[in-house]
C-alpha cells in the first residue's frame, strides 16, 4: 500500500468531525477496519441521454457523495460533471443539449434549488429562490421552458412555474394552487400545455392539462373518481395521446393510451399479469419500454405503442431495473440494475443488435459476490389470516451451523416495497457475522395491490405491527433461526414501527436500532414541513380531530415508553425535513429517564438519511458494534 492509499485508510477509520455520540463510545478501529470491503461498493444510477451527442448521463460515488458524471460510450471513462460536498443525482439535458439542469439541496434539508450548468462546464448559477423547496422539473420538448413545482409562496402550497434556465428573469408562476402534491409532468408537443399531477395520498391521484400561456386547468383523469394515476404521463408526438399508468380498473398499474380529445383509455398491457412499475415512450412514438415489479424482480419489456405486441428483448439478470429511457435517436434504452450478487451498474440494450451493453460495470469490491445469498421469496399468514410478504437471507450453514441470529429490517414510507438489490454492507452480517436478515413487506407495502397498501391508514395503523409480531413467531419456529437472538431495526416510518415492535413484542427481542423514526404522532404531524402535513395526515390521520388525536397519542411510542425495556440505538440527522431532529431527541431522553439504555448518533450534516460515504460507514459501523454487543453478546473492541 502507498502512502497515500495508507493515508486514506487510515482517516476513513476516524469519526467524521459532523457526527457526534451521546450515550456511547467511539467505534473501534477493528470494527471499521472489518467493515471496509463491504462499504467499498461503488452505486450507480442510469439518469438520461444527451440530445445530441448520445453521451449517458449517470450518478456514482467516486468522491464522498453521488456526484454527476458523463459517459461517451459503453466503457468510456466517466467525465465529472459536478462536484459538491451534497449529492446530485436528479438533472436533465435540455432538448437542445446546450445546458444541464439539476437540483440539490443543503445537508440533507429536501430545500431542493435547480441550478443550470453550460455543457462546457464551469459554474453552476441557481435558477431557483434560494430558500423554497422546489422539485421536479420538466423541460418543455421543443422549447427553452423548465416547468417545475415550488413552495415560494407560502411553504406549503406546490404552485407550478416555468423558467429558461438561462435567464432568471423568466421566471413567473403559471398555476397557483393548493396542497403540496401538485408536480409537472409532462408538456405537449406543442409547448403550449403543461400536463401536471396533483398527488392526494398513495390511493389517489389526478392529471390535468395546464395552459401555460392562460393559467386555465381542465382535470383530464377526473372522470374516474379516486383513482391513482401513479406515473408521470408521456404525450405522443402528435399531441393526440397521453400515455400513463392507473389501477382505476383492478389492483395493478397498467398502462393505458388516453386519447385526449374523447378521454378513451386503451389498455396496452392486458397480457402481462403484473404491475407496471415504470415506462418511456420511443422519441418516434412508435415503442415502450416498461418495466413490471414481478414479487419484488422487475422484467424490462418493449412494447409496439399502437398495439401493446411485444417485441424481443436480450435475457437480463435477475434484479431489480430502473429508469429505463430511450435515446434520442431511439436506438438504445438505458437502465440501471440491482442484484443480491451485483452491485448496482448502468447498462443499455441497443435495440438494432438486441444486445446489452455495459456503460458503467458494477464496481468491484474485492468480496467473493458469487458467494453471497439469493433470498428465500416467504409468504406467511399474519394474525387475522391475511398473506404478508417477505424476503430471508440466511448464512451459509456450513460457515455457521446452528440456529443464527436473526435481525428484521422494516422499510420506511409505509407506501415502500423492500427489494431483492444488492445490500452491499449488509452483506457483512451475514459473511462475518452470521446473522440472518428478514425484509418483510407487512400491510401498507407497494407492489402487492392497492388494497394491501391501504390496510394500515389511519385506526389500522397498528394492524401492520402485528403483522412484525406474527413475523417473529414464524421465525421463532424456524429450526435454523435462534428464537432468543431476534433483534429489529428500521428508518424513518420502519424507526416507529421498530419502537412499535419493542412495546407490543420487547418480550420477544433482544435489541434494536431506530433511524429517524417517528415517536409521537402528534409532535411528528404538527413540526414536519407545512408542504408535508396535509399530505401525511391522508394516510396517518389528522391530529387537528379530537377523537383522531386521541388515538394517535394513544399509540405513540413516547406514550409507551415505560414498556421499552431493550437496549437501543437511535440515529438521526440534524437537518431532516421529514422527521425532525426533536423526534429522536425525545425518545432518547424518555428511555434514559425510564432507566433504559439509548445510544444516540446524530449527525450535523445529513437530513432524512445519510448520503454522504464518511458518514455512511462510520454509521455503519456503530450499528455493528451494538449488534455485537447486544445481539450477539460480543464487547466490540
Amino acid at each position: 500500500m502507498d502512502d497515500r492509499a495508507a493515508l486514506t485508510a487510515t482517516s476513513a477509520l476516524a469519526k467524521p468531525g459532523s457526527i457526534a455520540l451521546d450515550g456511547m463510545a467511539e467505534v473501534p478501529p477493528e470494527i471499521m477496519a472489518s467493515t471496509a470491503s463491504y462499504l467499498a461498493a461503488r452505486p450507480s444510477h442510469f439518469v438520461g441521454w444527451h440530445p445530441t451527442s448520445g453521451d449517458m448521463l449517470i450518478a456514482t460515488r467516486f468522491t464522498g457523495t453521488l456526484q454527476l458524471y458523463a459517459l461517451a460510450g459503453p466503457g468510456a471513462e466517466p467525465r465529472q460533471l459536478t462536484d459538491y460536498k451534497d449529492l446530485v443525482k436528479t438533472a436533465a439535458w435540455a432538448p437542445g443539449g446546450d445546458v444541464l439542469v439539476f437540483e440539490r439541496d443543503r445537508g440533507g434539508d429536501e430545500f431542493f434549488q435547480i441550478h443550470c450548468l453550460g455543457i462546457v462546464g464551469g459554474d453552476a448559477p441557481c435558477v431557483t429562490d434560494g430558500a423554497a423547496r422546489n422539485t421536479p422539473f420538466k423541460w418543455q420538448r421543443p422549447g427553452k421552458l423548465l416547468a417545475y413545482s415550488s413552495t415560494r409562496r407560502n411553504g406549503a402550497d406546490t404552485d407550478i412555474y416555468v423558467v429558461d434556465p438561462r435567464d432568471r428573469a423568466t421566471d413567473r408562476m403559471v398555476l397557483k394552487v393548493a396542497g403540496g402534491g401538485w408536480t409537472p409532468g409532462a408538456w405537449s408537443p406543442d409547448g403550449r400545455t403543461l400536463f401536471v399531477r396533483n398527488y392526494v395520498s398513495a390511493e389517489e391521484s389526478h392529471l390535468h392539462a395546464l395552459d401555460v400561456a392562460t393559467g386555465a386547468l381542465v382535470p383530464v383523469t377526473g372522470a374516474h373518481g379516486g383513482a391513482v394515476f401513479r406515473s408521470a404521463p408521456v404525450a405522443s408526438p402528435d399531441g393526440r395521446f397521453l400515455f400513463l399508468t392507473s389501477n382505476h380498473a383492478g389492483e395493478f398499474d397498467v398502462l393505458y393510451r388516453l386519447e385526449l380529445a374523447s378521454g378513451a383509455m386503451t389498455t396496452l398491457t392486458a397480457d402481462i399479469s403484473w404491475g407496471v412499475e415504470e415506462f418511456d415512450l420511443s422519441p418516434d412514438g412508435r415503442l415502450i419500454a416498461l418495466t413490471t415489479n414481478e414479487a419484488g424482480f422487475n422484467v424490462l419489456h418493449l412494447i409496439e405503442a399502437a398495439s401493446g405486441r411485444k417485441q424481443r428483448l436480450p435475457e437480463l439478470p435477475r434484479g431489480v431495473i430502473t429508469h429505463p429511457q430511450f435515446s434520442a435517436d431511439g436506438k438504445r434504452i438505458g437502465f440501471d440494475l440491482s442484484a443480491a450478487r451485483l452491485p448496482s451498474a448502468v447498462y443499455a440494450v441497443d435495440l438494432a443488435h438486441n444486445s446489452v451493453e455495459t456503460w458503467l460495470a458494477p464496481d468491484d469490491p474485492g468480496l467473493p459476490l458469487g458467494r453471497f445469498v439469493e433470498p428465500e421469496t416467504l409468504r406467511l399468514r399474519s394474525f387475522d389470516g391475511l398473506e404478508i410478504h417477505g424476503y430471508l437471507y440466511r448464512p451459509d450453514v456450513k460457515r455457521f451451523p446452528g440456529p443464527r441470529p436473526v435481525i428484521i429490517d422494516i422499510h420506511g414510507g409505509p407506501e415502500m416495497q423492500l427489494r431483492p438489490i444488492y445490500r452491499d454492507r449488509t452483506n457483512y452480517y451475514l459473511e462475518e457475522l452470521g446473522i440472518a436478515l428478514f425484509y418483510p413487506n407487512v400491510r401498507g407495502s407497494t407492489g402487492y395491490g392497492k388494497t394491501y397498501v391501504s390496510l394500515d391508514n389511519l385506526l389500522r395503523r397498528e394492524d401492520s405491527v402485528r403483522d412484525i409480531g406474527a413475523i417473529i413467531d414464524w421465525l421463532a419456529r424456524d429450526p435454523g433461526i435462534d428464537r432468543s437472538r431476534i433483534g429489529v431495526t428500521g428508518n424513518s416510518y420502519g424507526g416507529y414501527m421498530t419502537l412499535a415492535t419493542l412495546i407490543h413484542f420487547g418480550d420477544k427481542v433482544r435489541a434494536a436500532v431506530e433511524g429517524y423514526g417517528i415517536s409521537s404522532w402528534l409532535t411528528m404531524l404538527r413540526d414536519t414541513q407545512a408542504y408535508r402535513q396535509d399530505l401525511r395526515r391522508v394516510e396517518y390521520g389528522d391530529e387537528r380531530d379530537p377523537e383522531m388525536a386521541r388515538f394517535l397519542g394513544s399509540i405513540s411510542p413516547l406514550a409507551n415508553v415505560d414498556r421499552i425495556r431493550r437496549p437501543l440505538l437511535v440515529l438521526g440527522g440534524a437537518n431532516d425535513p421529514r422527521v425532525p431532529l426533536s423526534e429522536s431527541d425525545q425518545i432518547v431522553r424518555a428511555v434514559r429517564r425510564n432507566g433504559g439504555e439509548a445510544w444516540y448518533l446524530v449527525a450535523d450534516d445529513e437530513g432524512h438519511g445519510f448520503t454522504k460515504k464518511a458518514n455512511i460507514d462510520y454509521v455503519f459501523g456503530a450499528v455493528v458494534m451494538f449488534w455485537r454487543k447486544f445481539l450477539l453478546g460480543r464487547v466490540a473492541g
